[in-house]
């Protein structure tokens, strides 16, 4: 156990300067490991671009006569894309790496003045080789080009190595480090203060390059026959006079084994064969090699002896080739520089091969007797008696350079250079020189073809400065050797930006079979698929994505993307379960629009700790403003305007406000709604057609067509192609007869083959005669009665109304009828007509509730409370759409039960919600006219400007002009009402007024 500790025996100072550059050693190989580990993503990293997209969704369906309309909305989606980092300067690993190599190289200058004279001078000349190689002189020490960097190093480091070497013998190991130590300091000081070029320990960094490759190599080819070399102490390495059973065909075996796996590994690394095979991987040979040559360099000090000891010198010269060699190809793995690693991969390979073939012949050639006789062959392993140990290694060598010369020796020359001006063009980059920076990398990349780190480098500069073409190019060199997934993701987008979507395709699913367990990956090939009709394989794509890395929410909001934006059976119940958004905003999103798509309320808490919002805050909002319609309570309207009224969301306010319009809908909130979208549509530069639309759907489901067609010919007229065939059904049910069939026969002309049907069935009934009407089925019939039969037309209603077989359609005619005398203020006949229902078997739960509604309306109107009350207790629900309703008649009992305050809180609440329910706003304005007969005619006046040409409305505020004395605006009225009554009742309701005038004259003279 001592003997494998053997630094314990060594003096204070050497023992722990030892042990700190042993420290220092396993560091630089745990770094190295790390950072093969990490791979490219020391250098690479992901972007996430949001992407943004609109999808429908209706957010109100309703049924205008036999036509069911819907109001949508584009709601805003994000799809995130992934797109590979421009490549990161590790600035870090290029100041370690000069900062180790510094150290070491101090260490070796070190040991070199501790040589005798002719080894002295060979070393010197070497280290004096080194510093020339750093070019000090591009340094421009003092402003000057001339090598005066160089000529102060010598001064610096060769007086004083001569000075230990020939005059002051006897100075400590430790006392000579600390000297030279202290030199590289100075020298450093002088570089930072003298210099004038940026960065200069950036470029002395750069420079080393060459160097560290040197001894690095010399370091791997020192230790490739330290595993077979194991083999023998594993199974020879006893002292024991027995040695070990079958020691001979064992190690045969192993060696054998092991010496197979490089060659296949050879054979790859070659292109000789491609067999799906676990090869070796040179770099776990190159770190078991450097712990077993810990102790092995020690064992054969019999072979470098007459040059250094290896206490100390021998073992401190082993740790500092090891720091260089395993800090190099670290430094090269954190900065992506795949060409000098190439040759790493290589000469590992190579040496390990080609050393390991040599030592097994200098093996046997020399202890054959001693292999077959089981005896402890290890202790003499370096002190042959047949083959030299410099045979082996001459032999070895010869064997490594016939490896390179069989996969062409300029390669590695080339790819070291491609790695020192990938460094170059890493310093320029870092100082902001660009063009500097793509010349070295084109250098690279034509003396490496095919690196990665050069072409995507080049790659992501074209496509900064726009030449696609060029990065295209790039990209595609970058995956042809050591691809990265961002390397195939940046070409798989740059393909798809430039319509190249097979190209797309393809790349992406090429990435996906080198990189199937890359969630970045997946998302791309999915996002793909989503451009298309294969939406399935979109979902299965990003679903694998999303359980790969499911704390990243990018493949799970796409999935709520393209369920949102596509319509196919899917259970999207089970994906709102399934899929957990977290806090990511954008999955959020994207969640609400999937809910609202599927007219779920969903109940996703967002707050905001400021009021300035994002795009995708807005976006948040608007979704839960609008699943907030599908809750069966309603929703406040404040977070949403609040948020609107900031000056920092002016770019929100338009979207902001509309999304309240919806929800001041949904609530019942009619008169609001109307005038803030109104305000909207007028002020609107793009969603002005848009928001006209709306309007009018609002107006025609609370049956005001009349209101709806100024709105649908305004929306028709900007150009929104939705609005003509609103425009037809609402000139149809207002029964503009001659301009619906005009409207209808330009629909007729439509490209779409059902709209184009129903226009063709809509002129054919607004053609048709009440005869040829009474031929027709239940269906033709029950058009004509709706869009031909006028208020007037009672007595054609009764014969028509007989031949109906089906009763829900009779039942639909006559709830028609009684509505449109209802509008028109004939009360009387409403009540008649309706009474004709009585007694039919109605299947249709809709409109048999339709029905008990209309009849509560009556009984309301009629004043008869008690009737009102008894009817609303037998079978009447009243949900949140009537919830107004619920109100006006409860307003109504209460009055007639002498609960004034019940009743004023119930009117003032149905006084100005919704202006198309005429009889709730006279019933308030009644109430309010009790004790302020101007607080009446405001409630009155604020419904006519929504609801201008509604005949009850008009003759409540003709009256009540006259009871505040407002005749002009009363004359205004009466004009407008003229047209839409007959001669004898406009005359009555003039007599009316005037007799009303003359009394409030007469009270007030």
């Amino acid at each position: 156990m001592q003997s494998k500790y053997f630094w314990n025996q060594w003096p204070k100072a050497y023992k722990y300067s030892y042990l700190l550059f042993l420290t220092l050693f396993v560091m630089a190989m745990l770094w190295m490991a790390v950072s093969y580990v990490i791979g490219v993503g020391n250098v690479l990293d992901w972007n996430i671009l949001a992407q943004v997209d609109k999808a429908e969704i209706i957010v109100k369906t309703f049924k205008v006569g036999p036509f069911n309309l819907s109001q949508s909305v584009d709601s805003t989606i994000f799809t995130q894309e992934y797109a590979g980092t421009a490549p990161a300067i590790n600035v870090f690993s290029y100041y370690l790496f000069l900062l180790a190599i510094t150290l070491v190289a101090t260490l070796l200058v070190t040991v070199i003045s501790n040589l005798t004279r002719f080894w002295y001078y060979v070393g010197i000349a070497i280290f004096a080789f080194f510093l020339v190689s750093l070019k000090l002189e591009l340094l421009l020490f003092f402003g000057s080009g001339q090598k005066i960097g160089l000529v102060i190093a010598l001064i610096l480091y060769l007086p004083l190595s001569f000075y230990f070497q020939s005059i002051k013998t006897e100075t400590p190991l430790i006392k000579r480090f600390l000297a030279f130590f202290g030199v590289a300091i100075i020298l450093a000081i002088l570089i930072g203060f003298g210099t004038d070029v940026p960065h200069p320990f950036f470029y002395l960094s750069t420079s080393m390059i060459g160097s560290a490759f040197l001894i690095s190599l010399l370091f791997i080819f020192g230790i490739a026959h330290e595993i077979i070399a194991s083999f023998v102490y594993l199974l020879y390495g006893r002292v024991s006079s027995q040695g070990t059973k079958n020691g001979f065909i064992h190690f045969i075996v192993i060696t054998l084994f092991y010496l197979v796996n490089l060659t296949l590994a050879f054979l790859h690394e070659t292109n000789i064969i491609d067999w799906d095979f676990l090869y070796v991987n040179v770099f776990i040979l190159l770190i078991i090699s450097a712990l077993l040559g810990i102790w092995g360099f020690r064992h054969r000090e019999n072979q470098y002896d007459y040059i250094f000891k290896f206490y100390p010198t021998g073992a401190l010269t082993f740790l500092g080739l090891g720091i260089v060699c395993f800090i190099t190809i670290a430094h090269l793995q954190t900065t992506g520089n795949d060409a000098g690693l190439e040759i790493f991969r290589d000469f590992i390979l190579y040496s390990h091969l080609g050393f390991g073939i040599i030592f097994l012949l200098y093996i046997i050639s020399n202890f054959v007797s001693l292999l077959k006789k089981n005896l402890p062959l290890y202790q003499v392993l370096y002190r042959p008696n047949g083959m030299p140990y410099f045979t082996f290694r001459f032999a070895g060598i010869i064997l490594v350079v016939a490896f390179v010369l069989k996969s062409n020796w300029q390669v590695p020359v080339f790819q070291g250079k491609a790695a020192y001006y990938n460094s170059v063009a890493d310093l320029h980059q870092y100082n902001g020189e660009k063009q500097l920076a793509e010349r070295y990398y084109k250098e690279a990349a034509n003396y490496a073809l095919y690196n990665h780190k050069s072409n995507y480098s080049l790659a992501v500069l074209s496509e900064r400065s726009g030449n696609d073409e060029q990065a295209l190019y790039r990209y595609k060199e970058a995956t042809k050797k050591w691809p990265s997934p961002q390397a195939y993701v940046n070409l798989s987008n740059l393909h798809l930006k430039n319509q190249q979507f097979f190209d797309a395709l393809f790349t992406a699913k090429e990435a996906v079979k080198k990189y199937p367990e890359s969630p970045e990956v997946l998302n791309t090939l999915g996002l793909i698929y989503g451009k298309t009709s294969i939406i399935d394989s979109a979902i299965y794509y990003l679903d694998k994505a999303s359980k790969i890395e499911p704390d990243k929410g990018g493949a799970i909001s796409n999935i709520m993307a393209l369920l949102a934006k596509n319509t196919f059976e899917i259970p999207v119940d089970t994906v709102l379960k399934e899929y957990q958004v977290g806090d990511d905003p954008i999955s959020i999103n994207n969640k609400l629009v999937l809910g609202n798509k599927t007219q779920q309320f969903l109940n996703i808490p967002f707050s905001k700790s400021d009021s300035a919002l994002t795009l995708v805050d807005a976006s948040i909002l608007e979704n839960m403003a609008i699943n907030s319609l599908y809750d069966k309570d309603t929703a406040s309207t404040e977070p949403i305007t609040a948020y609107s009224r900031y000056p920092s969301n002016v770019a929100f306010k338009e979207s902001l406000e509309y999304a309240a319009c919806l929800q001041l809908y949904n609530n019942g909130d009619i008169n609001n709604a109307f005038r803030r979208l109104n305000w909207l549509a007028n002020t609107s530069e793009q969603m002005a057609a848009k928001y006209f639309d709306d309007i009018g759907l609002w107006a025609l489901e609370q049956g005001a067509a009349d209101v709806a067609i100024e709105y649908f010919q305004w929306a028709k007229d900007k150009g929104y192609d939705d609005a003509a065939l609103h425009l037809a059904i609402a000139l149809a049910e207002n029964q503009n007869i001659p301009q619906a069939i005009h409207n209808w026969n330009e629909l007729v002309q439509a490209d779409d083959p059902s709209l184009k049907q129903i226009a063709q069935s809509m002129s054919s009934v607004l053609s048709l005669t009440p005869s040829e009407a009474m031929r027709r089925e239940d269906s033709q019939l029950y058009l004509f009665e709706r869009f031909m039969l006028s208020a007037t037309d009672t007595l054609l209603f009764n014969s028509l109304v007989n031949h109906f077989e089906d009763p829900n359609y009779k039942a639909q005619a006559i709830l028609d009828m009684a509505r449109k005398l209802w509008k028109r203020d004939l009360s009387n006949s409403a009540i008649e007509i309706y009474s004709m229902a009585k007694g039919l078997n109605i299947t249709d739960e809709e409109l048999y509730n339709n029905l008990q509604f209309f009849e509560l309306r009556m009984l309301a109107a009629d004043g008869n409370i008690r009737g009102l009350a008894q009817k609303i207790n037998q079978d009447i629900e009243f949900d949140t759409s009537h919830n107004l309703e619920k109100a006006y008649f409860t307003g109504l009992i209460n009055e007639a039960n002498g609960d004034s305050i019940a009743a004023l809180i119930n009117y003032k609440f149905i006084s100005d919600r919704n202006p198309f329910y005429e009889e709730s706003v006279i019933a308030a304005a009644r109430y309010f006219g009790k004790s302020d007969a101007f607080k009446s005619y405001n409630v009155l006046l604020s419904a006519l400007e929504i609801n201008p040409r509604s005949i009850k409305l008009l003759k409540a505020y003709i009256y009540q002009c006259a009871l505040v004395q407002q005749n002009t605006s009363a004359n205004i009225a009466l004009a407008t009402l003229k047209p839409l009554v007959s001669y004898s009742e406009y005359n009555m309701i003039e007599a009316n007024y005037k007799e009303l005038v003359n009394k409030m004259n007469e009270e007030w003279p």
